[in-house]
Parts: C-alpha cells; structure tokens; sequence
C-alpha cells in the first residue's frame, strides 16, 4: 500500500468487491477448487474496501481449500467485539489478518505499535530496541540479523495492510481503527497492555491497580500531584512521556516495584533538568533505556544498571557520557544523537550509531 491515509471510498457492490478481491489475492482464486469459497470469502466482506484488501492480503500465500474454509468459517461464526473505534462489520476481517500472519513475532511487533500515540510515524529502530529487550526475535546472533528481522516483519505487517508506511522513509503507521482492533487484542491473555494518552488529570494513577498490566504505554500533559508508585510485578514495557510546561519530576522511589521491567522509554519532560530516580538502578531485569527529547545532567546512575543491552539517548541534551557506562558490561549498542565517537572512547562494548 502506497497511501499513507487510509481513505473512506464506501461499499463496493459486490461485481466491483470480487474485481478488488481478486487483485490483491492473486490469480491462486482462478482454481476451479478455490473459486467458489473465494467468492464467498469476498460476499462476507459487505463490499468494504478495507475489509476486501485485509482479507485478500492476509489469505494471498493460501492455496489450499481448507484454509479457506477455515477462513469462511471465522468471517461467518466468530463472536464480534465491540469496539466503538471499529465498525462492527470491519472488525471480523481486521481480527483474520491479525490471526493469519502466523509469525507470533509479527503479531507481537504489530501490537507493540499499538503503544504508540495516534497517527505516530514509528521508527524501525525504536521496535528494534523494543524487541530486542522483550526478546521478542528467536535465533538471532547480532543486532544486524535484528534489524534485518525488523524490516521483514514490517514488511509482512504492511503486505497484510495492517501497518501504512510512514511520513519518512522505513517509518510505519497504524491507522486509528486497525490501532484499535489491535489495542482489544492487547487486552486478551498474558499481555495486557494499558494505554492511556493525553492524560489531563489531578493525580496519576487513577486505577485501583496496575498489577495484571504487563506493557504501559501513559502520554500525560497535566498532573497536579506528582506520580506514586505503582506496583506493577508483571510490568515488561513502560512509555511515558510528560509534556509540562512546569519543572517536573518522578519520585525517587517510582520505579520500585517494576521488577521485572524490559524496556524503559522516557520522553518530553518538562523544560528543565531530569533528575533521574534513584529507584531506577532497582531496575535489575532493564535491557533496553530510550531518553527522548530530555534535557538531561549527572546520568552516571545508568551504570548501575548491569544488565542493560541497548541505551537510546537521541534527542536529548547531555554534554558528555559519564565514565560510569563502562561498568555496562552486556552494552551492545548506543544510539546518541549530536556526539562524537570520541566521546565514547574507551567503552568497548558500545557500539556507536550517530
């Protein structure tokens, strides 16, 4: 798909639907053993352009009769969720292209893009540094066979018409109602994702407990109380970007009961320092550090953190690395936007990207 905006063009009838269905599907329809069902696949579309391309995408490498009964079978019987961002008649076909990619790696990068905040353009190697500290990526040797797995699978996602390609070149988007759909999944099983964006409230946070959430993703522009702890025990993934106009800062003791947290990403504070929490070196399963768009000062308490494998620190204005990264012994990688390679000099495990 070239578009980056999927547009509303109506409903097809159903002479024009099975045109468009078969186009996408290829010429695999054309077998006498496939024709019928195929054209029954296409009438359970209701003639929806969306709903025709996601279908017809995510069936495209099947060619044998009993996928396609099975794919018949889902359209015709699964129970529909209701979602008010998803029209109850896409929601059918949306959920088989999310059930048809087969990879478990592609259905986990696709709902981590679910975090991100509406109509975002996300960058390949933000999933990558994600990924990578989810270990959500099976057999691999280094970060380049990572990143090749990230591509692919962004390229299986966009194939399936279920992520866009984004404003700049290699970055994705998910339109709002796929996004939806996929925030539902999210909220199914072990990995139960809480997103809450645009928080304007008077404290945070507002639930009674956090402690079945395993990925959070919280966009916030107002509190009047700073955040408490939390206790998250299954917390694996934490966005949180504050946008204050007012100096800000988490409390020392914020992080302590995350555990079990992966990846941590912090982004847009207020304009003034970030002094770091001291909870953070508690953080001792943490692999993956993003600091976006921060303005940054003493950081030497990320050397407590042992087992970090990836730090971010693009955007952010930070005079120098602090020698207290050498003690990072499992670094692999460390992307720093605006310093030169001399300021990384003598840390053998990092490897520079500017």
């Amino acid at each position: 798909m070239k578009a980056q905006k999927i547009m509303e063009v109506g409903t097809l009838y159903e002479e024009e639907a099975w045109i468009l269905f078969r186009r996408k599907v290829g010429n695999s329809v054309d077998d006498p053993s496939l024709l019928g069902i195929a054209k029954e696949v296409a009438k359970e579309c209701k003639g929806l352009p969306l709903a025709i391309i996601t279908v017809a995408r995510a069936l495209k490498k099947h060619k044998t009769k009993r996928s396609w009964n099975c794919a018949l079978e889902q359209l015709r019987g699964a129970e529909t969720i209701s979602i008010p961002e998803v029209p109850t008649e896409l929601y059918k076909p949306l959920r088989l292209s999310y059930d048809y990619l087969g990879s478990n790696e592609a259905k986990y990068l696709f709902l981590l893009c679910s975090l991100f905040e509406e109509d975002s353009n996300i960058s390949p190697e933000e999933l990558l540094g994600y990924g990578s500290g989810l270990r959500i990526f099976r057999g691999i040797e280094n970060l380049e066979q990572a990143r090749d797995r990230v591509c692919l699978l962004l390229e299986i996602l966009k194939d399936g018409f279920l992520l866009s390609q984004g404003s700049f070149e290699n970055y994705v988007k998910m339109h709002d109602v796929v996004r939806a759909m996929a925030l539902s999944i999210a909220s199914e099983g072990e990995n139960n994702f809480m997103v809450s964006h645009h928080v304007n409230s008077e404290e945070f946070p507002r639930r009674t407990t956090y402690e079945h959430f395993s990925h959070m993703s919280i966009v916030a522009n107002k509190f009047d109380e700073l955040p408490r702890p939390i206790v998250c025990p299954k917390l694996k993934l934490l966005m949180l970007k504050l946008c204050f106009k007012k100096p800000f800062k988490l409390q020392d003791n914020f992080f302590n009961d995350m555990g079990k947290l992966n990846v941590l990403s912090l982004s847009r504070y207020a304009d003034s320092i970030l002094p770091f929490p001291a909870s953070i070196q508690r953080l001792s399963s943490l692999r993956t550090l993003c600091l976006s768009d921060l303005m940054l000062d003493d950081i030497s308490i990320i050397g407590e953190l042992f087992t970090l494998e990836i730090l971010s620190i693009r955007g952010s204005q930070l005079e120098e690395l602090p020698v207290e990264i050498g003690k990072l012994t499992n670094l692999i990688i460390c992307w720093s936007c605006g310093m030169s390679i001399k300021d990384l000099k003598g840390f053998q495990q990092v490897s520079y990207q500017g």
